[in-house]
């Protein structure tokens, strides 16, 4: 208890925020003291302190200085710099924090129009089209404004068997494109597909809510989009919103457990 408790305070504190972010994807280009001209980038969440952002290579985060966000009305120039950085193996992109530096009010409130326009739309998608149809109005919001944005490849593996510890795996995903094929191993030598999840439904083993690994692969059959809901944000909301939490957590597991059922009626092991 003493750990848990240990980590919830450490990444609360890490993720402790006053602005909502939001999983979108706009074109960024990116200035850094690193090379000349702009590197092409797409942020993967946005609230109006910063952005995630996503390159297929690696890029100092000290050398940020601006970026150009493609918004829908047209572009803005933001001064940024880097935070952090993390390779992300299911989409091969590196990912880097930046912060807003010295924010006019007039490019806060086009950044923050348009966090709120893409977290109504998100929080439809979860309210009608996603397991977690009953989590009502203001939990779909809050889910939506902590959200990230993951494109993956097909073929690449969203999480597999056996992971658990490493921070891609520690996520709840929301798919919202594309279709996603759940296999295992049987007595580790015998791989079978179980189940094909389809959009709106949930993808979580139980890395996120316990220190169990991963029991099944998740690959993307085709192009996938995801809303992902990775371990700082589910943490956050177990601090900030512990209701909304548990109503996830809740449906995650009704999700793994339907799928269970559904691989237990069909799976035969060979003799």
């Amino acid at each position: 208890m003493n750990d848990a408790n240990d980590r919830l305070r450490r990444v609360a504190a890490m993720e402790s925020r006053s602005d909502p972010r939001v999983g979108v994807e706009l074109r960024v280009d990116v200035a850094s003291d690193q090379f000349s001209g702009a590197l092409p980038a797409m942020t993967r969440d946005l609230s109006i302190g910063g952005a995630c952002i996503a390159t297929s290579s690696p890029l100092a985060t000290q050398s940020i200085r601006q970026l150009v966000l493609h918004l829908p009305q047209g572009p803005l120039r933001v001064e940024a710099q880097g935070c952090w950085q993390a390779w992300n193996p299911a989409t091969s992109a590196m990912l880097t924090g930046v912060a807003f530096k010295s924010v006019t009010p007039s490019t806060q409130d086009a950044i923050w129009d348009h966090v709120l326009d893409v977290s109504k739309e998100l929080a439809r998608f979860v309210l009608r089209s996603s397991e977690l149809r009953d989590i009502g109005i203001d939990g779909a919001m809050s889910l939506a404004q902590v959200s990230r944005l993951c494109a993956v490849r097909p073929g690449a593996a969203i999480f597999q068997e056996g992971s658990g510890n490493a921070a891609s795996s520690q996520s709840l995903f929301i798919l919202r494109e594309g279709s996603v094929l759940i296999r295992t191993r049987l007595r580790d030598v015998v791989e079978r597909d179980i189940a094909v999840v389809q959009p709106g439904e949930l993808l979580c083993g139980l890395a996120l809510f316990t220190s169990a690994a991963h029991a099944e692969t998740a690959v993307a059959r085709s192009a996938c989009r995801l809303i992902e809901i990775d371990e700082r944000a589910f943490l956050y909301l177990m601090q900030a919103r512990p209701w909304i939490a548990q109503k996830v957590a809740f449906a995650a597991a009704r999700s793994y457990a339907r799928r269970l059922r559904g691989a237990l009626e069909t799976l035969t092991l060979p003799h």
